[in-house]
């Protein structure tokens, strides 16, 4: 394969090109010397990456009360300082003046993201159904 395309190309260009390999050739390196590189969160994604691969039933069903998702769930509350999902309110412990904050806004965005013809989005069925999925 002949790179003379590239000698065609402005200087700029060439050097984004260059600089995209430099990065690439420096990202493959670290990968073959280092393994891929954790971090401290990641061990709870590792444990519910492993379970979706294990299995092929997150396609039809997440399973959002298994305990690995639960304790990825835990680890990101904790990182926030707040209480595990298993000591959280029903509703996800919302206030009444937050449950208006969360309305106005589902009011403000959600169209835009929604298809016209979506049904409109149950907020009180959405608390409900996961209230039930973790034994609220």
């Amino acid at each position: 394969m002949s790179f003379r395309w590239c000698w065609s190309c402005d200087a700029e260009s060439r050097a984004i090109i260059g600089v995209f390999a430099a990065v690439a050739a420096i990202k493959l390196f670290l990968l073959a010397a280092l393994g891929p590189i954790s971090q401290p969160d990641t061990s709870g994604y590792v444990e519910y990456a492993e379970q979706i691969l294990r299995s092929t039933t997150w396609l039809h069903d997440a399973d959002l009360s298994s305990s690995p998702f639960i304790g990825l769930v835990d680890e990101k509350l904790a990182e926030l300082r707040a209480l595990p999902m298993e000591k959280q309110g029903r509703s996800f412990g919302l206030t009444e003046k937050r449950r208006r904050q969360v309305e106005a806004g589902l009011a403000r965005d959600l169209p835009a993201v929604l298809r016209t013809d979506a049904p409109e989005f149950d907020l009180d069925g959405m608390l409900a159904r996961f209230d039930r999925l973790w034994r609220k």
